[in-house]
């Protein structure tokens, strides 16, 4: 006997028949879902077996897709001119000043932990692989190196003597005293416009009570790079007079930015501002090939020097530089100055004096004082902004910051006797040196 249709029976089933169909759905909706995580997950291993850091481990290769990634994130950006002469239509991810045509700058879109690109597919796992190869790619690297150069043992004695807090200017006179020629140049810089004191320091330990222990040990620190890497160099692709002009320059400019936002230690800044780019000379004296392709792919495609490193090497002058602070023990807030001065906001605290350093590269460039590797800006990190409770939208947080070009300029005159270190100039004549530093 067939049983009647109960209208009443399939209306009471109805609603449990609408939520099968709809575990159902959201079922077929996980599994792609799950399915596009993996497609994910395995396009970006895939990446990670084609970058150098993947080659250097020996892992298979396909070489005309890495090819093709590269000629694709790279090749196009600009093949009819300057990029840096036509900003983009659209302002949503650029600043541009609107006096000039040269201030076409993008923007990161957040700060973030490092590994943070190899995480976008939310797995730990890729993050982990990522940074360890780079380690591994920088750890190749620098131990390729012969010859490292290293900081003069008064300069690293200085610093440890400087950090201790019961030392006194007195105990850093002495110090300083025993090396001659540093101790002429401390008095000289002491005694130059770009400080301007009415009158005249004739000892170091008078130099150490007016500067202060964090300035003396700045100008100590940055005399000895500048000399040991000064000159005009061998590399006709990397102008290093140019070169040390930007860096001085950056370090008059975080100095000035550190007055302007109320940073603690205004000697500091200077001197992360000078050091901030070491890794571009490590990379210009002992890996000339690799950095003439650097150099070639700025020149020819227009991009940030920092791109043109990541594809020719899989690594930035900011790692390089970083590992070399390391090396040489300098304190943690310049090693972290010199590694994230171009993404501050990857750093969870103490990101203030790498976003200084961040500013004053751009206020720099801005100003097209000497050459910092190519014209192309990098990409700005509005944490740079954020950290001096600048919140304003970008361009015009920028526009502040590059209000202050004029006072650079300025600034960069009374500098003249950091630039004379690099230039090799001789000495306008003995120093004499005070009968304190010499004496217990």
């Amino acid at each position: 006997m067939v049983r009647p249709i109960d209208l009443q029976d399939n209306l009471s089933k109805a609603p449990l028949v609408g939520r099968l169909q709809q575990v159902q759905q959201n079922a077929s909706v996980a599994a792609l879902q799950q399915a596009a995580q993996e497609g994910r997950r395995q396009q970006l291993l895939d990446r990670l077996r084609s970058t150098p850091a993947a080659e250097a481990s020996g892992a298979r290769i396909n070489p005309e897709a890495r090819r093709q990634r590269q000629e694709q994130r790279y090749g196009r950006r600009r093949r009819d001119g300057d990029r840096m002469a036509a900003p983009a239509a659209s302002a949503s991810n650029s600043v541009t000043d609107g006096d000039t045509d040269d201030a076409h700058i993008d923007i990161e879109a957040c700060g973030s932990p490092v590994g943070e690109q190899a995480a976008g597919a939310g797995h730990e796992y890729e993050r982990f692989v990522v940074n360890e190869r780079n380690h591994q790619r920088i750890k190749k690297i620098t131990q390729s190196i012969i010859g490292l150069p290293t900081l003069p043992t008064v300069i690293t004695q200085m610093i440890g003597l400087i950090d201790n807090p019961n030392t006194s200017a007195r105990d850093v006179a002495r110090l300083i005293a025993t090396d001659q020629a540093l101790t002429a140049k401390i008095l000289k810089l002491a005694n130059s416009a770009f400080y301007g004191f009415p009158r005249k320091i004739s000892t170091v330990n008078h130099a150490v009570v007016v500067l202060g222990f964090e300035t003396v040990k700045s100008l100590g620190l940055s005399v000895s790079v500048l000399e040991r890497f000064g000159g005009s160099g061998k590399d006709a692709a990397f102008d290093r007079q140019q070169f040390w002009e930007h860096s001085i320059a950056c370090g008059v400019g975080a100095s000035l930015l550190a007055g302007k936002t109320r940073y603690r230690v205004r000697g500091e800044a200077f001197a992360a501002g000078i050091l901030h780019d070491i890794g571009k000379l490590i990379l210009s004296q002992y890996f000339p090939d690799e950095f003439f392709r650097i150099m070639t792919i700025v020149r020819e495609d227009g991009v940030y020097i920092g791109e043109a490193e990541q594809q020719v090497l899989g690594l930035t002058h900011a790692e390089i530089g970083n590992w070399l602070a390391e090396k040489w023990n300098l304190p943690r807030q310049l090693v972290e100055a010199i590694g994230y001065h171009h993404a501050p906001g990857r750093l969870e605290r103490g990101a203030e004096l790498p976003a200084l350093i961040h500013l004053a590269d751009f206020l720099c460039r801005r100003q097209s004082i000497g050459d910092g590797g190519g014209r192309a800006m990098p990409k700005l990190d509005p944490a740079a902004l954020r950290a001096f409770g600048m919140h304003e939208e970008p361009r015009a947080a920028l526009r502040r910051i590059f209000r202050y070009g004029d006072q650079l300029q300025q600034e960069m005159e009374k500098a003249d006797a950091f630039t004379s270190i690099v230039r090799g100039d001789p000495e306008d004549g003995a120093v004499k040196i005070g009968k304190e530093e010499g004496t217990a």
